[in-house]
């Protein structure tokens, strides 16, 4: 297992792949573990067909528990299927892990058992709102499951300003890079739809925390990729490669396309 190769001169593309509501949430439907490991291998077949670097397996269940706390049968059948993709795809194909809203520990043990490579973190740092209640990190209790399991192979990627956390303790972004550099994380995410005001908080960041890798985690388009990430180290993309919307399969021309224009060939 290794860590998430961020390269800054290459661009690291991971695309995300959206699971169906798992067993024991309330949208759960029969077939719907199967279907979700057919989907999820197909669009890992797309993404690394394309030409992107990995992706994200995220379990989208419709409403969410916003601690710790995973159902054992939610788990297991996530785990299950990101063990499938490992084993399917590449060792070059990055693999990471997220399960919402904020169930960091159990992300980073399906991670570390399955062969994943990195774990997006909600909440590594402060607290924040959500739809479905207040979210708070506990960054020494993840860090001490990572020595406990012996995991610090797989890299944690911060969301610090994205889809998923808006601090509620005021803190400047690069406030919150900063504190999350020094805790341990090994790259930061930040999502905003205002690509100059985008472009303003990637160079705080940079000013702030030089070595600090940082990731988009959403609004590129094939139209803006290249200026995005003309100044970050990658990005997690989503809607961009799913041509019937958020949460469907991925398309592989789009995933071609959108790399050719990143990397100059567009």
């Amino acid at each position: 297992m290794q860590n998430l190769r961020v390269r800054t001169e290459h661009k690291s593309i991971l695309g995300l792949i959206h699971l169906l509501p798992m067993p024991g949430t309330p949208h759960y439907r029969p077939g719907n573990v199967k279907c979700s490991m057919e989907k999820a291998l197909q669009d890992a077949h797309a993404l690394h067909e394309g030409g992107a670097d990995g992706g994200l397996i995220q379990t989208i269940d419709g409403a969410y528990p916003v601690g710790e706390e995973v159902d054992p049968a939610r788990l297991a059948a996530f785990a299950t299927i990101v063990s499938r993709v490992r084993r399917e795809m590449p060792d070059s194909f990055e693999i990471g892990v997220q399960i919402l809203w904020n169930a960091t520990r159990a992300s980073l043990g399906v991670a570390f058992a399955c062969g994943a490579s990195f774990v997006r973190c909600t909440a590594f740092i402060g607290s924040s709102r959500s739809l479905y209640g207040p979210v708070q990190s506990d960054p020494v209790g993840l860090l001490n499951y990572v020595r406990q399991l012996g995991a610090e192979g797989v890299s944690l990627i911060a969301e610090i300003h994205s889809m998923h956390f808006r601090s509620r303790e005021g803190m400047s972004l690069e406030r919150l890079a900063e504190t999350a550099h020094r805790a341990g994380a090994h790259a930061v995410e930040i999502a905003e739809p205002h690509q100059a005001k985008c472009l303003d908080m990637v160079a705080g960041i940079r000013k702030a925390v030089p070595d600090l890798p940082v990731l988009l985690g959403g609004h590129t388009r094939h139209d803006n990729a290249r200026d995005l990430l003309s100044v970050t180290d990658g990005a997690f993309v989503g809607t961009c490669f799913q041509p019937d919307g958020w949460g469907t399969r991925i398309n592989v021309e789009r995933v071609r396309s959108y790399v050719e224009i990143v990397r100059g060939g567009g």
